[in-house]
């Protein structure tokens, strides 16, 4: 049986978290809500740009200060925040400060809003496939921040409707997400 699409053109879903200001610090937040685990439907993440809520210059004020942040199916994350390697992260990044020049010189700067992105359309299917239902923004910091912000996701997907729960497509996306669940 062909996948249905449901969405002819992409949705965006917004999200937004707290980047905790202590030393191992961890926040996350469900980007969606309105699922259910049975739900037959499937997001094809496309892109993601994160928006960080003030500069990393401010943020980072001391050489080997860092935070990480990404998008993951697991809400409780490991003892340390995550790692990229981990087998619930759809996507990771991490920023951290390292002066090049004189300590403490800010040499490092964003014009503008600082952001990141992650284009996944070169992908098979077009995009990362998840289920909306386990689906979460997450920040760690591994050191103090010097001021306080949040990250800001704009995530661009369009629906696939899977189906029935017989549907192979819509077995394979739960066998993933139960094998990324089973935190070792």
């Amino acid at each position: 049986m062909a996948k249905k699409v449901v969405d002819e053109y992409t949705q965006v879903i917004t999200a937004q978290v707290d980047l905790g200001g202590g030393v191992d610090d961890n926040y996350q937040v469900p980007v969606t809500t309105s699922y259910a685990p049975q739900d037959p439907i499937a997001f094809v993440l496309q892109r993601v740009e994160y928006i960080l809520s003030n500069r990393p210059q401010i943020l980072l004020d001391t050489t080997g200060d860092s935070f990480r942040f990404g998008l993951s199916f697991i809400y409780t994350p490991p003892e340390g925040g995550w790692q990229g390697y981990e087998q619930g992260i759809i996507d990771y990044n991490t920023l951290y400060r390292v002066d090049t020049a004189a300590p403490a010189a800010n040499v490092v700067d964003f014009d503008g809003d600082p952001q990141v992105v992650k284009d996944w359309t070169s992908l098979s299917g077009k995009g990362r496939l998840v289920h909306p239902c386990n689906f979460f923004l997450w920040t760690y910091t591994t050191t103090a921040l010097a001021a306080a912000a949040y990250v800001y996701a704009r995530i661009d997907y369009t629906i696939i409707d899977l189906g029935t729960m017989e549907n192979e497509l819509y077995k394979e996306l739960w066998q993933a997400i139960q094998i990324r669940q089973q935190y070792p």
